[in-house]
């Protein structure tokens, strides 16, 4: 993990959030401007070429990389339990989708 913000996930989380408002919306958005800001991982299309005797150590970079789960992760403690960087209409549908997933997981555990 190689972060500009003290080599914290938080602190560079906290960093896209506050800098790109789509990023509070849409985790693809968030782990591609993680992977972009603080991994410093070029644009994929134009990073390869098949031709490229230097794709082994290309790959190797991209599989150093942040894993999703981890930024997601950060970001859901900024969000939830901090309350910072909350963007109502995504946070309602996300809850309402929590709720649909939890009552079909007990009506699951009920069932068997």
């Amino acid at each position: 993990m190689r972060t500009p913000f003290s080599n914290s996930v938080r602190d560079c989380v906290e960093y896209i959030l506050y800098n790109f408002n789509i990023a509070r919306k849409n985790d693809n958005a968030l782990i591609l401007y993680y992977w972009l800001v603080c991994d410093k991982l070029p644009l994929l299309n134009k990073y390869f070429d098949g031709n490229d005797p230097n794709i082994k150590e290309k790959l190797d970079e991209i599989f150093r990389a942040t894993t999703p789960e981890t930024i997601t992760r950060a970001r859901r403690l900024i969000q939830h339990e901090e309350g910072k960087y909350i963007d109502k209409r995504t946070e309602t549908r996300r809850r309402t989708l929590e709720d649909i997933y939890r009552k079909t997981s007990k009506g699951l555990q009920d069932y068997f």
